[in-house]
């Protein structure tokens, strides 16, 4: 973890201005003696870490697993392991199972299907139904039966 930019600018003034060891620095500020002996060193105030992208114990087996997938998109993650451990992956199964479900979603992510449907005038009709109950207040239930002409506006009847 970085320390704050204003710390690290008080540590550094205490030891080069001020002439301060590095035990009495670390006492005061209420930081660890290695912490403030290795920013002593750097001479600097850094605002960010450095770090680099973190690698994965499976990286190199991605593309192995990504093969396999898409040969059989529903191999297990258990058969996977039993493949990769021959190629030498000394990783565990549930990091595998985490990318063999995220790579399996890629391959059979649902795709929504569309039907264009164009009914020339009079060809289809819609019909509806419904049900009031008392509309008049005689304790009588009225049902409609409706079938309204279908429109379509992309197509007309020439």
């Amino acid at each position: 973890m970085l320390l704050p930019a204003e710390v690290q600018a008080e540590i550094l003034n205490l030891h080069f201005n001020d002439r301060r060891t590095v035990r009495s620095i670390a006492r005061q500020m209420g930081v660890d003696r290695k912490t403030v002996g290795r920013l002593i060193e750097r001479r600097k105030v850094e605002v960010k870490a450095k770090v680099g992208p973190r690698r994965s114990i499976l990286d190199p087996y991605e593309e192995r697993v990504r093969d396999l997938l898409r040969k059989d998109p529903k191999i297990t993650a258990t058969a996977v392991l039993n493949q990769l451990r021959a190629q030498g992956y000394a990783g565990g199964i549930s990091i595998l199972k985490s990318l063999v479900q995220y790579e399996r979603a890629r391959f059979l992510r649902p795709r929504e299907a569309f039907l264009r449907l164009e009914f020339r005038p009079g060809e289809v009709a819609q019909v509806d139904w419904g049900e009031f109950n008392d509309v008049f207040g005689d304790g009588v239930k009225i049902h409609c039966f409706a079938l309204p002409p279908l429109r379509n506006p992309f197509t007309h009847d020439l």
